[in-house]
């Protein structure tokens, strides 16, 4: 995993909160920037944890990024909203967690650098 891409990551994540925070929600930005960036922040840090104490060439399978997004939308637009009133199931957010996958595989999807194998 590239760290720097990783962290350019969280930075836009924590800059999507202090926004929402401070200022109107922005449509787009309020419903769907945080399931984008759910997949590469969560199998980002999973892949850092694999690469730093397991296995320094470990990437995720495609299969295993396909898992993910299926996981995630079972529970966020399925269990969820099934049982609290606080989360809605959204159709569009089955693609947001999609593009997360793909953005993850393409950006951070990648053996560690300077690794001996």
């Amino acid at each position: 995993m590239l760290l720097s891409r990783y962290l350019i990551i969280i930075t836009l994540f924590v800059i999507e909160k202090w926004i929402q925070f401070r200022f109107e929600p922005i449509f787009f930005i309020s419903n769907y920037l945080d399931d984008i960036l759910l997949i590469p922040i969560v199998l980002g840090f999973g892949i850092w944890v694999q690469q730093e104490f397991v296995l320094a060439t470990f990437v995720f399978s495609k299969m295993q990024i396909l898992g993910t997004w299926l996981v995630f939308s079972i529970i966020f637009e399925g269990i969820f909203p099934y049982f609290s009133n606080e989360f809605t199931a959204d159709f569009f957010d089955l693609f947001a967690y999609g593009f997360g996958g793909v953005i993850f595989n393409k950006l951070l999807n990648y053996p560690k650098l300077n690794s001996t194998v």
